[in-house]
Formats: C-alpha cells, structure tokens, sequence
C-alpha cells in the first residue's frame, strides 16, 4: 500500500515533511492491508481511525485484517530511529 511519511527521527536528525496525507487505498473487509517496509522493523504499532490493529511482522512487512475505514497510522521503530507513515483507508 502506498504511505506517506509524517515525521521521523533517525540518528540525532528528526523532521515532520507532512501534516495531512493524499494517499488512499481501498480493501474489502477482512482481506489483509500490507505494509512492506524498505527496512526490517524492530517493532511497529498500526492505528486505524484511531484503534489499535491487531498487526503481524514477518520481515520487512507489516499486515493486518481491514476491519473497518480511516486514516491509518504506522509508527514504527527501527534500529536506528522512527518513522510515522499515514495513509487513508476505505474498507468495503
């Protein structure tokens, strides 16, 4: 799925390019949202119109059920620092 980056902080550099996010994506309800990340994450936390998701990791990808429609967050956490990616989420 397509994210865009609300903020991040990597090493001693951090910075917040966005405040809203453009991007958008559609499942049906229950099929897997999938996030593959360009990194392994350490960890990663996933909210949806702002409700934890029940999330797996295998590797670099991040996935969950899509139960329900609204900004997604992903704040994950990396060896060297954090990102913050957000996008939107219509479930059908």
């Amino acid at each position: 799925m397509p994210l865009a980056i609300s903020s991040w902080c990597w090493g001693s550099r951090c910075g917040a390019p966005l405040g809203t996010t453009p991007r958008r994506v559609t499942a049906a309800r229950g099929a897997p949202v999938r996030l593959e990340l360009a990194l392994v994450p350490v960890k990663a936390t996933v909210t949806v119109a702002g409700s934890a998701a029940r999330t797996t990791v295998h590797g670099r990808e991040v996935s969950w059920p899509a139960t329900r429609s609204g900004g997604i967050t992903a704040f994950v956490r990396y060896g060297r620092g954090w990102v913050i990616y957000t996008a939107r989420l219509t479930v059908r």
